[in-house]
């Protein structure tokens, strides 16, 4: 347990120190439209020593949820995506870009992976909030967590203990 707690400590500190980068550091403006993606990214971007976690903290717009994001084309896209396409060629559909470091404003590439949203999800969850464990005491573990369509978790050993009560009950009136 004490290396979760570390680990939260650890990203609760990257997310105060990208906040301080954005604020100390303005936005370089808008960038001419003719201005290739990969030069529009690296002026839009500050690099964080290692011992900070070396993210590149995207310092352009930022939309809910911190992320960046860039006009292509006339098309709005997450900034994240946009240096990972570059790089890599499209994301497969039903695959999200899973930060690494927890830091939504992060574009850097080692710090991306392209994983399904199921996964993507479960490792947001148990990341951002801790909780490794139901209210009950079960595991939120691959095999014993429902995932809900709007992201939430759900104990199964929980949801089936709820189903035998109600089905008790139903036998018993």
């Amino acid at each position: 347990m004490p290396d979760r707690l570390a680990t939260l400590e650890r990203d609760a500190i990257l997310r105060a120190l990208a906040i301080e980068v954005r604020r100390s550091h303005p936005s370089p403006g808008r960038s001419p439209k003719e201005t290739p993606l990969a030069e529009r990214l690296r002026r839009l971007t500050h690099v964080l020593p290692e011992e900070a976690g070396g993210c590149h903290v995207f310092l352009g717009q930022l939309i809910k949820g911190g992320y960046g994001r860039v006009t292509i084309e006339g098309r709005k896209i997450l900034a994240h995506r946009a240096a990972f396409e570059l790089v890599n060629g499209p994301i497969r559909d039903g695959f999200d870009l899973d930060h690494l470091c927890r830091l939504s404003c992060c574009i850097r590439l080692s710090h991306l992976e392209a994983v399904p949203t199921a996964v993507n999800v479960r490792r947001g969850l148990v990341c951002m909030n801790g909780v490794t464990h139901c209210p009950q005491g079960h595991a939120y573990d691959d095999t014993n967590t429902y995932l809900q369509k709007k992201g939430s978790r759900v104990c199964r050993t929980c949801l089936r203990l709820k189903a035998r009560e109600k089905r008790a009950a139903q036998r018993a009136a």
